[in-house]
């Protein structure tokens, strides 16, 4: 089962990523949420198992945004809705 869980954050990260853009400081501040498992020994997996699911979900959402291409004036996409363009190209 925390499998079906952890595959569901992933999920969740990368639908989240398309919407919302987080700073690297976020996911370097994810693991403070593992300092009260060492202290709750009565509920520990229950941290560790919502913990990883925290790292993944925001695992998920940097990974869409690092996938995500710039757009320069080099690529195609950069001229989208700018009006008329004409492409010229040459096949060797």
């Amino acid at each position: 089962m925390p499998l079906l869980y952890l595959s569901i954050a992933w999920l969740a990260g990368t639908f989240t990523g398309s919407f919302i853009a987080l700073p690297i400081w976020v996911l370097a501040a994810a693991p403070l949420f593992f300092i009260p498992a060492i202290f709750l020994r009565n509920h520990r997996r229950a941290l560790v198992i919502s913990g990883l699911c925290l790292l993944l979900l925001l695992g998920g959402a940097l990974r869409y945004q690092s996938s995500i291409q710039m757009a320069d004036n080099t690529s195609l996409q950069f001229y989208n809705d700018k009006g008329m363009v004409q492409v010229d190209g040459s096949i060797s």
